[in-house]
This record gives structure tokens, sequence and C-alpha cells, in this order.
């Protein structure tokens, strides 16, 4: 869900898909916290009102920069973020998904 500032809305209105989604329902959902902020809630809302339903916030590396002269690299697998983890970051892709592991 990448919806340049819409990801809250989205999510809500995905409420009863999510609940009755299948068991491996995997959702990716780009959090920018300022364009959270506009619509009120922040980036620990979102993620307390997914796990709130089933779902643990894994967060994917976050390297934007493409570059002609670096070789491809191995993407590091998405790393479970814990309860109250921040961001870190300006803008953050997350994969929320009902496995409960430290790593998808």
């Amino acid at each position: 869900v990448d919806v340049e500032g819409g990801e809250w809305a989205v999510l809500r209105g995905m409420r009863r898909v999510l609940e009755g989604g299948r068991p491996d329902l995997e959702v990716i959902v780009e959090l920018t916290p300022r364009w959270l902020r506009m619509q009120g809630v922040s980036a620990a809302h979102v993620i307390r009102h997914m796990r709130s339903l089933g779902f643990y916030a894994y967060k994917l590396g976050d390297d934007y920069q493409i570059s002609r002269s670096q070789p491809l690299a191995p993407v590091p697998r998405p790393r479970r973020m814990k309860d109250g983890e921040p961001l870190g970051c300006d803008q953050a892709d997350v994969i929320f998904s009902r496995e409960d592991v430290d790593y998808l």
C-alpha cells in the first residue's frame, strides 16, 4: 500500500478483509510519519492497529538509492520490529504478517 499519505485510511477501510483474510495474508505498507501526522496518527499507532488484527510488523530494508556503479547486493530478510520500536527514518516499508518469527 503506497498511496502517498493515505495509507491509514486504506488500512482502516480494509479492516474486514484483514480480519477475515487467509492465514498467510501479508500486507506491505509504506509508512511516512510526516504524512501520518497529517491524519492525526503515528507509525506506532498504525503498527498497534495492525497488531490488534493479528499482524506483526517487519521492516524492509530502506535503501532507495540506485546507482549504476554499485553491484547488486542481496536484500536482507525483513526483521521483526520490537514493540514500540521507532521507524528510525523518514519513511519505511513495513510488511505486516501473521508469522510470529524474528525474520521473514
